[in-house]
């Protein structure tokens, strides 16, 4: 048996995450929250010197599985862990986490928009979508995907104005919304 074996332990939590994943996947969100759970429990268990991004990729993971299950202000705060997280290793920090500082800028930015917070999700996405083209380029599959929900909430916030518009009922007020709802939509 391998199971108290320290050199296993990566792999163990790996494994766990795995299969967080794949129950993330057949909406078994408590089994799956489980799991990812033992994975990090093993990260930030005794004698464990995580060095890469492992701890705060199982965070993230958490994170995504609260959000599938409507669970809002809990991936939220998963996110929030998993910045902090993020190991820090100065002024020159590696390309990957910089990656992965935008994916959950990305992640932050989903939830804001699922909790109507269209500001919040804007810079958020925006942010992500900056690094995103820097570090991946413009044609990147994420980087694609982050635009398009980026541009879903420009569209919203687009809405908004232009029903606040019509409802006003002060002139002035009116047309500045109108204005506002044409250069968003």
């Amino acid at each position: 048996e391998h199971r108290d074996d320290p050199r296993f332990l990566p792999l163990q939590a790996q494994c766990l995450r795995q299969l967080g994943d794949i129950l993330r996947e057949h909406v078994r969100f408590d089994e799956a929250l489980g799991a990812v759970s033992q994975a990090i429990a093993i990260y930030e268990g005794p004698g464990a010197d995580w060095e890469g991004l492992d701890r705060a990729v199982a965070e993230q993971e958490a994170g995504m599985i609260h959000r599938n299950a409507g669970q809002l202000p809990q991936a939220l705060e998963r996110y929030r862990r998993a910045q902090d997280r993020i190991p820090r290793i100065g002024s020159d920090e590696p390309r990957e986490h910089t990656v992965f500082q935008a994916m959950i800028q990305r992640d932050i930015g989903i939830v804001a928009q699922d909790r109507g917070d269209l500001d919040t999700a804007e810079r958020e996405l925006n942010d992500a979508l900056k690094s995103f083209r820097t570090l991946r380029g413009p044609d990147d599959f994420e980087t694609s995907q982050i635009a398009k929900f980026l541009a879903d909430v420009i569209r919203r916030q687009g809405e908004e104005l232009r029903e606040q518009a019509r409802t006003s009922r002060r002139p002035l007020r009116r047309t500045r919304l109108k204005r506002l709802a044409r250069a968003k939509l």
